[in-house]
């Protein structure tokens, strides 16, 4: 058998094989290098936006969406493409001066908080 090699020996090309090379992280799961996905938490999720105001903030006109307690969740450009999407066939309310909406719109004059639209939302 001339011409075949010996069986290589435990030995690679820089010294002994080792199990694990030196770089492997104990988060890995020897996954291909993909780190393993943190556990599902349980946690209760936020309730529903139920209302969005349409309203002019310093000449640049926004869309904020209120949780039914007040509490702002998002503020967006107004005249993006969700917005639309998620006031086609909604009629809204003109005005936003009621005592609910004090404490949200407490930077906006009064002029702003008449313009502003109220839609809402059907979830």
């Amino acid at each position: 058998m001339s011409g075949m090699s010996p069986p290589p020996d435990r030995r690679g090309p820089r010294g002994p094989c080792r199990l694990f090379a030196s770089w492997q992280d104990a988060a890995m799961n020897h996954g291909f290098g993909r780190e393993v996905p943190a556990r599902h938490v349980d946690a209760p999720h936020r309730a529903v936006t139920r209302q969005l105001l349409v309203i002019d903030a310093g000449g640049v006109t926004v869309a904020r969406l209120y949780l039914p307690s007040g509490e702002l969740v998002s503020e967006i450009d107004a005249g993006s493409e969700e917005v639309t999407s998620m006031t086609h066939g909604l009629v809204p309310v003109q005005g936003a001066s009621g005592p609910e909406w004090d404490r949200a719109l407490a930077g906006h004059s009064d002029e702003e908080r008449r313009a502003a639209l109220v839609y809402q939302l059907d979830v």
